[in-house]
């Protein structure tokens, strides 16, 4: 039997490609803004979704349940969100950013700015015709 080459499956290709993506955004976000991919993704879908559900939360910035307290526990040290419960015991907690929390953000912003400019740089004209095949990827897998 003779062995293709993983790279030839879009697949592998994709995860070869976003493993790169992820390690130069962390260490740009890290250096720049002084936030992780997650910390960045978490205080992005606050700010989009301000009454969004913990497990909601967790799901979407691709993280387990578990790990998601955690997180939230060292974003609230650093003073970047509030939790408040309204309500009794067993109430959700509403999450929120702060000033600080905002301030972090458009940092982070400014950050993935530049390396999708970087990206536009060496895609051009296909990096819309990417992101497209990327959403129907994702759309038919979570089907």
């Amino acid at each position: 039997m003779e062995y293709s080459d993983p790279a030839s499956f879009p697949g592998y290709a994709i995860v070869r490609v976003a493993h790169l993506l992820e390690q130069r955004m962390e260490k740009a976000l890290r250096a720049d803004a002084g936030l992780s991919v997650r910390q960045f993704s978490i205080l992005a879908c606050l700010a989009r979704q301000p009454h969004i559900g913990s497990g909601e939360l967790a799901r979407a910035v691709l993280v387990t349940p578990q790990s998601m307290g955690s997180l939230i526990d060292t974003l609230e040290r650093r003073g970047l969100v509030e939790r408040t419960r309204h309500g009794g015991r067993g109430t959700r907690l509403a999450l929120s950013l702060t000033d600080a929390g905002h301030a972090a953000l458009s940092a982070g912003y400014k950050v993935a700015g530049r390396l999708r400019e970087a990206e536009r740089a060496v895609l051009g004209n296909h990096q819309e015709q990417l992101l497209d095949l990327l959403d129907r990827l994702h759309a038919a897998l979570t089907a």
